[in-house]
């Protein structure tokens, strides 16, 4: 790797770069602490932020040294500690330490939290149902399912994104200025090293997720964790390039101009949503003395998702189905509710309680009462939900600009419920 093709020499960390130059210069000016306090105290906190910095501007590179032609990259979303971990282990144990030790960070949290940020752009989105099955697959041990899958979706989501080519198409371009994901050290070797010709059929175990050799029926060994896991990291980093794509493709001749004033405000806002995930604490259950509760939406309190749960049920019972849509993670249209929900509503409804799994995420119990024939039939179900802006993104529940849905699978499987009395 030289100095020119470097994810430190991207335009966006040479400005951040510049600013701690430039925040260096102003608080070294005589008198600055005594005249301007403020500015010289929001100095000191910019610069406090130097070694972290110094991090993200090094890390990216180091692994992309060591690891892109293992199958793994940098992207913008994973972890520094985790590329940084990495690297120490492979400098302190070798690679297969190393290669185990990345492996097993692609857990069951690392795989939700990826998907949830795939629901913030309409490719991903249309594809989550098979991602999900992926993921169970996955996190199972079923490495054969998986990763076929996910190469086959890996391959179409960039087509429909760039519109003419596919992640392992000849003449794809996954480079993009000022990016990690789609730094020209990259997705782009990723794709050259996955798309590897297979010529011969491979019987012995392989650790990186040839696309060709797999799909093709030539690779008969590559279902083990370590493939898989780099499937799941190509996706992940795919998410992040469409991103830039996206801003690219949308703003061409636009460049935002990103000095210390802007990167103090970056830093505040991060600081804040930092601090609202470490203070988050699930409610405890003690607390919530209205439930369970069988009063409906009115008797639970308004923004809660509890409460947006017994107004969808309630939706449910008036047939209101562009009601349903509305309080829906991904809205549908008016006649797929109607199929789905029309003519089988539970007749009452009681919610038992709430679980707090996540900041952005509850799990609420409910018990229902269908009426079939002469019949009253009483199940208990859970009902996923997750905190949303206006946009669909994910939201820390501290923040009042957002709303309560609901997870449509959870939902379509109380549905289900009615047809199997």
């Amino acid at each position: 790797m030289n100095d020119k093709s470097k994810i430190a020499d991207n335009a966006s960390l040479k400005e951040i770069d510049n600013a701690f130059k430039i925040a260096k210069t102003i608080s070294k000016v005589p008198l600055i602490k005594h005249i301007m306090p403020r500015i010289h105290n929001a100095l000191s906190e910019f610069l406090e932020g130097e070694p972290q910095f110094s991090k993200l501007k090094e890390t990216p590179d180091n692994f992309n040294k060591i690891f892109s032609k293992l199958g793994w990259v940098a992207y913008e979303s994973i972890s520094l500690d985790i590329m940084a971990t990495a690297v120490d282990l492979y400098a302190a144990k070798g690679k297969e330490v190393a290669e185990n030790y990345l492996a097993d960070t692609y857990d069951k949290d690392t795989i939700r939290r990826g998907l949830m940020s795939f629901s913030g752009h309409k490719h991903f989105k249309k594809r989550l149902r098979l991602l999900k099955l992926a993921e169970i697959d996955y996190l199972e041990g079923r490495y054969h399912a998986c990763v076929p899958l996910l190469l086959s979706l890996l391959d179409g989501v960039v087509d429909d994104i760039s519109g003419h080519v596919g992640f392992f198409a000849k003449g794809s371009n996954l480079e993009i200025r000022d990016s990690i994901a789609a730094h020209e050290t990259g997705l782009t070797v990723l794709a050259k090293i996955m798309t590897k010709s297979a010529k011969k059929t491979n019987e012995r175990p392989c650790n990186i997720p040839y696309r060709h050799g797999i799909l093709h029926g030539k690779e008969l060994a590559f279902d083990n964790k370590i493939v898989a896991a780099k499937c799941w990291a190509a996706f992940f980093a795919t998410r992040n390039w469409a991103e830039s794509y996206d801003k690219l493709k949308d703003e061409p001749e636009v460049k935002e101009e990103y000095g210390l004033k802007e990167h103090l405000a970056h830093r505040v806002a991060m600081k804040k949503l930092n601090d609202a995930i470490a203070a988050w604490r699930p409610r405890n259950m003690a607390d919530l003395d209205y439930l369970p509760s069988c009063g409906g939406s009115d008797s639970l309190p308004e923004n809660t998702p509890e409460h947006a749960v017994a107004q969808l049920l309630e939706y449910w019972q008036k047939q209101s189905f562009q009601l349903i849509c509305n309080m829906l993670v991904y809205p549908k249209k008016a006649v797929q509710a109607k199929n789905d929900y029309g003519g089988n509503a539970p007749i009452s409804f009681k919610v038992l309680s709430v679980e707090d799994t996540a900041p952005v995420v509850t799990k609420v119990e409910v018990e229902l009462s269908f009426q079939k024939e002469n019949r009253t039939i009483n199940e208990k179900v859970s009902i996923i939900t997750n905190y949303l802006d206006s946009d669909g993104n994910t939201l820390i529940r501290s923040d009042p600009n957002g709303k309560w849905k609901v997870m449509e699978a959870s939902l379509a499987r109380v549905a289900s419920l009615y047809q199997s009395f």
